[in-house]
C-alpha cells in the first residue's frame, strides 16, 4: 500500500508519499513539520531590491489580504521624475523627448538621442548643435555617471537626433561654447565633456522639449 498526502494553498502544492514499508505516522509528522514552518503570505512579502525596510502600512496591507500589485509603493506613477529634479516633467514625458541610452561602466553601449522637436533647441544650426550636445552629454552624466564621451559618437548621436552635423566645425564659434563644453584632442581620439554651465543650459533645453511636447497635445490629454 502507498500513502499519498497532498497539501495545497494558492500556488503551493506539496505532495508527500510513503511506501507500505514506511510508517504513516512518519509521513504525518513530516507534513506537520512543513505546515508548521509554512508562511501562507510569505511569498507576497518578499522584498524588492530597493525595498529593504517596507513600511508598517505596507505590511499591514499585505496581512489584510491586499495584493502586491495594488500597493502604491510598487507602482510607478505618471507624476514621478526620476532623472532631472529641476525639470518640470514626468518620466513618461521625458522618455517621449529623449532616449537615455545605456552604458557599461564608462563605456557607452548606446548613446542617448533627442526624439523631441530639435527645432526648439535654437534658431540656428550652430545653436542646435551646441545645445543638443549639452543635452546628450548631460543625460550621460546625470543618468549614467559618464562625463566624457567620444566626439565622433556624440556627432553620430546628434545626426541620429535630426540635427545637421555638416556644420560641426563651427560648433565652437558661439561665445558660450567653451563655457558649456570641454573639448580635447582631435580626429578619432577627440573627446567632449559637459561643464556645469552646460548642464544648467541643458536642463532649460530639456524643459523646452517637454513644453513643446505638451503644447502639441490636446487639452484633454494634458
Amino acid at each position: 500500500m502507498e500513502i499519498n498526502i497532498t497539501f495545497r494553498d494558492g500556488p503551493i502544492d506539496v505532495e508527500i508519499t510513503a511506501t507500505e514499508e514506511e510508517s504513516y505516522t512518519d509521513v504525518l509528522e513530516e507534513l506537520g513539520q512543513f505546515v508548521e514552518k509554512y508562511d501562507p503570505i510569505g511569498y507576497q512579502t518578499q522584498k524588492r531590491p530597493d525595498q529593504e525596510n517596507p513600511s508598517e502600512e505596507t505590511e499591514e496591507t499585505l496581512h489584510e489580504g491586499g495584493e502586491q500589485g495594488s500597493i502604491s509603493e510598487f507602482t510607478e506613477t505618471d507624476d514621478e521624475n526620476s532623472y532631472f529634479e529641476v525639470v518640470d516633467a514626468t518620466d513618461s514625458e521625458l522618455l517621449r523627448v529623449l532616449t537615455l541610452g545605456s552604458t557599461d561602466g564608462d563605456d557607452i553601449d548606446e548613446f542617448p538621442q533627442i526624439i523631441g522637436d530639435v527645432q526648439v533647441l535654437g534658431d540656428s544650426n550652430q545653436d542646435r548643435l551646441l545645445n543638443g550636445s549639452s543635452v546628450l552629454l548631460t543625460v550621460l552624466s546625470e543618468v549614467h555617471g559618464v562625463s566624457r564621451a567620444s566626439t565622433s559618437e556624440l556627432k553620430n548621436a546628434l545626426d541620429e537626433s535630426g540635427i545637421d552635423i555638416g556644420n560641426w566645425a563651427n560648433v565652437g564659434r558661439p561665445a558660450n561654447a567653451d563655457v558649456y563644453l570641454n573639448r580635447r584632442g582631435s580626429g578619432s581620439s577627440a573627446t567632449t565633456e559637459i561643464r556645469e554651465p552646460g548642464k544648467e543650459d541643458a536642463y532649460e533645453q530639456i524643459q523646452a522639449l517637454v513644453d513643446n511636447l505638451q503644447s502639441q497635445e490636446p487639452a484633454a490629454e494634458k
